[in-house]
């Protein structure tokens, strides 16, 4: 079972590629000494760090506990005219925004324009970040001793519509036993919580968004200061994507004043977020799922591996017969002599299937290849625990207890959040109402959600600060919004309810299979945000964009291309290790 979550949850930062070395002394978050004011340091060649270090409790901002965030800037070219600095997140909860910036700063760069510095950080609790949420769950090593605890300095030193047959596929479900396995882990969990990360100067208590909303905050007025102006009135500017988006509305709610150039992609309902509702999360996922039987019908056997027949239909049939073989509820029932070797499979499948839709047109020619593998071990009686397994690593990359990332960090947040107290730290079954739901929602990856439910259940979670205001209001600057016409996870209605809640907002809609702008390659909505992050052009009626590039079409061709797909890649494996720790146990 821990073997299956680490598989889920893990996959690789991006390597990181050094530039030819300039001689200059480099440094890294290990070697750079955190202070209350926003000081650059030169590392990884090409890029600037700092540890910003900012009260771990805003509510109590001068009992001397510190918070050290760690931030990485690509910097604007200094040929161009400086306009400042656009914060990032990649989404999560427990996206890394360092490895964020380092695979797709460039491209972010591109879509801005000319003249801006992209900032990335790790949200407190997080990847290089001091105190650390991390807890040995699992079996990996918690963080060492002097990284849980807070830096103290004494106070006088600081400065939505579902169809019913879910588009054709059928994905059986987990059995019931394996909610009862997720509440034997969530109470591991939470013996580590409370021994090495709960009390009032360690990590978790301050890992709520709206701390994060308040360290975007501090990172602009050190930036303000650094450059000898006033940190007044500073203006944030931030691009923000999946739970970036609630990190963004929340800072919207709260600091409207302080709200520059807003880009917010794929969004949240964030009414939803905080009361633990998943009502607007899952309308468009089993549908952007089917589209891999249209796409791949259209694309032929030339360029899909798993065509087959004379219909789109065709090619469902064969994928849900395949999917047949891993129904492990079955397998129990009817005394299968692999029941083993289908429970593995069945969570190797399911975790690849959450990759799937976040992008059609890098994941859907990777699944039919993956598919027509997988039928092969089974007509051949060989789709063992081993090979399902190495066949699942090969879409979120080998362990690595090295890896920054930790599978507790997104329930540490998301948990926190909820002001569901039926569902947080109750001890209470999961109600079979809610069950239902996610699977009448979606038969692709609802499950994800019964798990968060499972394990927030046994969190006794001490947050010292909820939202639970007003969303959205009067900006000093209008927000753009980007949805996503089949996101699997965040659908575009939940953008168009966003533009409403603030004042003169604007909306993106994008047709595409996908979660995020970045990797759709769709120069439409490209130049919309750039427009934006340049001149403040917010769309008018010309604010829809048709689908760009098409699955099974698209190849790169150029050797730079091949990189930026390479880089794509790791930033949706990120993206999506972080929902497969909702996904499976």
């Amino acid at each position: 079972m821990k073997s299956c979550l680490i598989a889920a949850a893990a996959a690789t930062i991006p390597t990181l590629v050094l530039a030819v070395p300039t001689g200059e002394k480099q440094y890294f978050f290990d070697t750079i000494p955190a202070s209350s004011e926003l000081i650059w340091y030169p590392c990884n060649q090409t890029y600037e760090c700092a540890r910003l270090s900012v009260p771990l409790n805003p509510l109590e901002p001068n009992n001397g506990l510190r918070s050290e965030i760690p931030i990485i800037k690509r910097p604007a070219d200094k040929s161009d005219e400086y306009k400042g600095i656009i914060l990032t997140n990649p989404g999560g909860p427990g996206g890394l925004g360092i490895p964020f910036i380092f695979a797709s700063g460039d491209e972010i760069a591109n879509f801005t324009g000319p003249g801006w510095d992209i900032i990335g950080f790790d949200p407190r609790g997080m990847g290089y970040s001091k105190p650390h949420g991390a807890l040995g769950w699992l079996g990996i090593p918690p963080v060492s001793p002097d990284l849980q605890n807070a830096t103290y300095i004494p106070p006088n030193q600081q400065k939505r519509a579902i169809r019913a047959d879910h588009y054709g596929i059928k994905i059986a479900p987990r059995p019931d036993a394996w909610i009862e396995s997720l509440y034997e882990a969530s109470a591991e969990f939470n013996e580590l919580l409370q021994a090495h990360g709960n009390a009032d100067n360690q990590a978790v208590p301050y890992m709520t968004t709206p701390n994060v909303a308040f360290d975007m905050l501090q990172i602009a007025k050190a930036d303000a200061r650094l450059k000898g102006k006033s940190d007044d009135d500073v203006l944030v500017n931030y691009y923000g994507v999946s739970y970036g988006s609630v990190v963004g509305q929340t800072f919207t709610s709260l600091y409207p004043q302080h709200v520059g150039r807003f880009v917010i992609d794929s969004v949240v309902d964030l009414e939803d977020w905080y009361k633990a509702e998943v009502g607007s999360t899952l309308q468009h996922t089993d549908e952007g799922v089917s589209t891999f039987f249209t796409s791949c019908f259209d694309a032929g056997p030339e360029k899909c591996s798993f065509f087959t027949g004379h219909t789109s239909g065709a090619i469902r049939d064969r994928h849900n017969n395949l999917w047949a073989n891993f129904d492990l509820t079955r397998a129990i029932q009817e005394g299968w002599g692999n029941v083993t070797d289908v429970a593995a499979g069945q969570d190797v499948m399911k975790n690849i299937l959450l990759y799937v839709p976040y992008s059609a047109l890098l994941n859907f020619p990777a699944y039919a290849d993956t598919l027509t593998t997988v039928e092969a071990l089974v007509k051949a009686n060989n789709a063992t625990a081993e090979n399902m397994i190495e066949i699942g690593t090969l879409w979120t990359g080998p362990e690595d207890p090295t890896d920054p990332f930790r599978a507790e960090n997104p329930f540490e947040t998301w948990c926190s959040d909820s002001n569901n107290p039926r569902m947080v730290g109750s001890d209470l079954p999961i109600p079979q109402e809610f069950i239902d739901i996610v699977h009448n929602s979606s038969v692709s990856s609802g499950e994800r959600f019964v798990q968060v439910y499972a394990l927030c259940s046994r969190l006794k979670l001490r947050p010292k600060w909820r939202f639970s205001g007003k969303v959205g209001g009067d900006t000093k600057t209008p927000v753009l919004f980007i949805g996503l016409s089949k996101d699997p996870i965040t659908p575009y209605e939940n953008a168009e309810k966003a533009r409403t809640l603030h004042k003169g907002a604007k909306m993106i809609y994008v047709e595409a299979v996908g979660h995020g702008i970045i990797g759709q390659r769709n120069w439409c909505v490209y130049d919309k945000v750039r427009a934006y992050f340049q001149d403040l052009t917010l769309p008018g009626h010309d604010n829809r964009c048709p689908q760009g590039d098409i699955p099974f079409q698209y190849i790169p061709q150029a050797h730079h291309k091949k990189r930026d797909g390479k880089d794509v890649v790791a930033y949706h494996r990120n993206m999506v290790r972080m929902h497969s720790a909702f996904g499976a146990m």
